[in-house]
């Protein structure tokens, strides 16, 4: 419902992301293929919060989870990055940098790399610049006021994993 360009490219985006792969499902001939979509919503501090995520099967390959959110200030008619979010709501950015990292290293330190690569897990580096608030792109303000930071390794590896960190 919201009429403007930014909002037709995210649009287009989600048709891309989403619409496009079910069309292709329907499409292919392959009868081994599972694919679903879910959303959720919220408006909080007139910033509009969504939340895409699909899953993707096809054959003996590994389930990927890809998920993609949206923090759109319906007032000033942008997106809002994380890190534009925590300062206006006094969120101190070094003790959720520490809960990222530590939860992270927790993470990591339970996964056998070997294991990992026999059952295609996802392996969490804690120094990768994807941890670091300035570069974190998926975050959704849900309806109890909780800031929910999440990594999708399925976006960009074929993965199922999803780590998410919640704030507040």
């Amino acid at each position: 419902n919201i009429n403007n360009n930014l909002a037709k490219k995210y649009n287009e985006e989600i048709k891309e992301s989403f619409e496009q792969p079910a069309k292709f499902i329907l499409t292919t001939q392959s009868r081994n293929i599972s694919y679903s979509v879910s959303y959720i919503a919220d408006v909080q501090e007139n910033v509009l919060s969504l939340a895409i995520l699909s899953t993707f099967k096809e054959g003996n390959s590994a389930q990927r989870t890809l998920l993609k959110t949206y923090n759109y200030d319906l007032r000033e008619n942008k997106l809002v990055t994380l890190l534009d979010y925590m300062e206006k709501n006094s969120i101190n950015k070094s003790a959720v940098q520490n809960q990222i990292i530590n939860y992270i290293r927790e993470k990591s330190g339970t996964v056998d790399t070997a294991l990992a690569q026999q059952y295609n897990l996802y392996v969490r580096d804690v120094r990768s610049d994807e941890y670091l608030i300035e570069n974190i792109e998926n975050y959704y303000i849900g309806q109890d006021g909780k800031l929910y930071i999440v990594f999708a390794y399925g976006n960009n590896n074929e993965t199922e994993t999803v780590d998410v960190i919640i704030v507040k």
